[in-house]
């Protein structure tokens, strides 16, 4: 894409002219084809890389980052929808998300809805968002990248790998 930009971003912005176009009467200059974006062929985390993920923050005490890893893995949520992860949400079993503005509801199989519980009351977490940072509030995206790229590091398993699971 010309100047770096993604074909989303691009259709972000062809969407917004495309519609002072319409309030303006001027139709013939909508563009009716969006831009589709390139078939990205980056490697995916199989099973074992997984469970030596799991392994690996089990054997350091990382209780936060196994229950995270277990929660990308499990539910394709993105680092930047973690604050979604409510204390009500869990206890609903369905966590609701929007990628790309499509709302969608991500459902916690009863395995993972458990573990999400025990680690919230582990760690004084009775209402509001699960992953929290040392000063109770919600945790940034860029901690949680970090901490996962401690583990992916520990364990051997490459980087954009986890990246793209997460």
């Amino acid at each position: 894409m010309v100047d770096g930009y993604a074909p989303q971003t691009a259709n972000l912005c062809i969407s917004a002219a495309n519609s002072l176009f319409r309030y303006l009467g001027l139709k013939e200059y909508q563009l009716d084809n969006q831009l589709r974006p390139k078939s990205e062929n980056l490697p995916e985390i199989n099973r074992l890389e997984y469970l030596r993920l799991l392994h690996t923050a089990r054997a350091l005490g990382r209780e936060c980052e196994y229950v995270l890893i277990k929660l990308f893995v499990s539910t394709g949520i993105t680092i930047l929808e973690v604050f979604k992860v409510t204390m009500e949400a869990v206890k609903a079993g369905r966590i609701e998300t929007q990628p790309s503005n499509n709302k969608q509801i991500l459902r916690l199989s009863h395995c993972l809805q458990q573990e999400l519980l025990n680690y919230a009351a582990h760690n004084n977490v009775y209402q509001g968002p699960i992953f929290l940072s040392r000063d109770g509030k919600t945790m940034e995206c860029s901690n949680i990248t970090q901490r996962i790229h401690r583990i992916c590091i520990a364990s051997g398993v490459p980087e954009e790998k986890v990246t793209r699971a997460a």
